[in-house]
């Protein structure tokens, strides 16, 4: 979502903040054609949509927010009026990923030792 001035923009985050469950949300408000917002905690982005409602993807590193690691960033943005269910929905990604990850690591350990 574009907003025409910066107050605007703090204002809009400052309210998209305040529904935030969790820890360690912050706002950052930048202009880029325009005044927007985005909420971080970690690897943690949560962005506003043209229609004012939310996104969310998760970068690679633990305390780190500079952009979705492409391994897991959703092929389709879900957009959703709580910003909660956009980070909810980003996590999914995350998870089947790392669930991959480990069957890969065991299939590694089968071949090293023989072992399961």
């Amino acid at each position: 979502m574009t907003y025409d001035t910066k107050a605007q923009a703090y204002k809009a985050a400052k309210s998209a903040l305040s529904k935030m469950r969790g820890k360690g949300w912050r706002s950052v408000v930048h202009e880029n054609l325009g005044w927007h917002f985005r909420l971080l905690s970690g690897p943690v982005q949560v962005y506003q949509s043209s229609d004012g409602k939310f996104w969310a993807m998760i970068g690679g590193s633990p305390n780190d927010s500079t952009g979705g690691l492409a391994a897991w960033t959703p092929s389709e943005y879900g957009n959703f009026t709580d910003p909660n269910r956009a980070v909810a929905y980003a996590r999914k990604f995350v998870t089947k990923h790392a669930d991959n990850v480990l069957a890969v690591l065991k299939a590694v350990e089968y071949a090293l030792t023989g072992m399961r």
